[in-house]
């Protein structure tokens, strides 16, 4: 039986967000915390509950998606925070898994005024919910990669500790997966996917599809490159 992902998440938020040596409050809020709850269970999660129960949705997205609400937040392995902001360095950022140190667990934060942005982008470009769906689907499935790749770079180990090659070639990796395992089966069935995705397919493609390619390595100096 399909059990919707909005039936097992709690919205969480924190007055103060520590961003490395930044820590942002409520001067940054673009919207109140409990309206950030509401568009995450009203808007996001519907969306993502559709996009799961679609039996086409590449196997790749779905299953990750699944495993991200299912076992992962349900089974508080790790924490999710809908954000009243945008992240710090960019307005465009959608989510980031980091690492509470107090906690001792991986949080999802999720900047909800940067999907709400990009639903009125789709809104005023006259996409399909289904394109939204799937932008969505993508975004969240993303941040799943990053949670398995955790046992080979490993979150915690990066707390406090500067170390931009381990964090350059394990969004390289994460990225690789989601061109193989998400991008590209998507195109193949024909759905349609913002110029960004299908850039990065084709340059990774120019690498030989290697995510240790110094073609591909360099895209990723900075975390948010993509």
């Amino acid at each position: 039986m399909f059990k919707p992902a909005s039936a097992v998440i709690i919205g969480l938020y924190s007055v103060l967000a520590v961003f490395g040596q930044m820590t942002v409050g409520p001067e940054s809020w673009v919207m109140s915390p409990e309206d950030a709850i509401a568009y995450q269970r009203n808007v996001v999660q519907p969306l993502l509950d559709r996009a799961i129960g679609d039996p086409t949705l590449p196997a790749g997205i779905k299953r990750r998606v699944e495993q991200l609400f299912f076992r992962e937040i349900a089974g508080q392995r790790i924490l999710y925070q809908a954000k009243p902001f945008y992240h710090p360095l960019s307005r465009t950022l959608l989510a980031h898994v980091d690492y509470d140190t107090i906690l001792q667990k991986p949080v999802l934060m999720v900047f909800i005024p940067a999907l709400r942005d990009v639903e009125r982008q789709f809104r005023e470009q006259r996409r399909t919910n289904a394109d939204l769906r799937l932008h969505f689907a993508i975004t969240f499935a993303h941040e799943q990669v990053h949670l398995e790749l955790d046992e080979k770079y490993p979150m915690r180990d990066r707390v406090n500790v500067s170390r931009p090659l381990v964090e350059q070639a394990e969004e390289a990796e994460a990225w690789a997966i989601t061109v193989l395992e998400m991008i590209r089966p998507a195109l193949t069935q024909g759905r349609w996917l913002r110029d960004n995705f299908r850039t990065n397919s084709e340059e990774f493609r120019k690498a030989g599809d290697n995510y240790a390619h110094p073609g591909w390595l360099q895209n990723f100096r900075s975390p948010l490159a993509r």
